[in-house]
C-alpha cells in the first residue's frame, strides 16, 4: 500500500511542478526592444556624412543589417528610425531622394 499512496504523491508533485508553466503569455515585444532576441543597436555610425557626401554604404549597411533580423525590405529609412535601427536620415540634396533596391538592398539617391 505504500508504494501506491507514493505513486500518488509523485504525480501530484510532478502535476505541481509542471502547472505553473502552463497559460504564461509571452510579453509583446516593443520594436527593437534591447531585452528581445533580435535587438539590433543603432548603427555605430551614425554620422552618415563624409566628407561632405552622404555615406551611402553606411547607409547600405544598415539596410542590410536590419533586412537580416527583421526578415522584410524597408520601403523607406524611416522604417530604420521608428524602429530604432538609425538615431536618423541624412538631409538630402534638393530634388533627390533615397531609393532602396529590393533586390540588392542598397540604398541609392534619386531625383524626384
Amino acid at each position: 500500500m505504500t508504494s501506491w499512496y507514493t505513486r500518488i504523491a509523485l504525480l501530484f508533485l510532478l502535476t505541481a511542478l509542471a502547472l505553473p508553466g502552463c497559460g504564461k503569455k509571452q510579453k509583446s515585444s516593443k520594436i527593437n526592444d534591447p531585452n528581445s532576441p533580435g535587438y539590433i543597436p543603432p548603427a555605430k555610425a551614425q554620422e552618415f556624412i563624409v566628407n561632405g557626401e552622404i555615406d551611402l554604404a553606411g547607409l547600405t549597411a544598415a539596410v542590410r543589417e536590419y533586412s537580416k533580423w527583421k526578415m522584410k525590405v524597408p520601403k523607406e529609412l524611416n522604417e530604420l528610425v521608428v524602429s530604432k535601427y538609425l538615431a536618423s536620415i541624412p538631409a538630402l540634396p534638393a530634388g533627390q531622394k533615397y531609393a532602396i533596391n529590393p533586390n540588392t538592398l542598397e540604398v541609392t539617391l534619386t531625383g524626384q
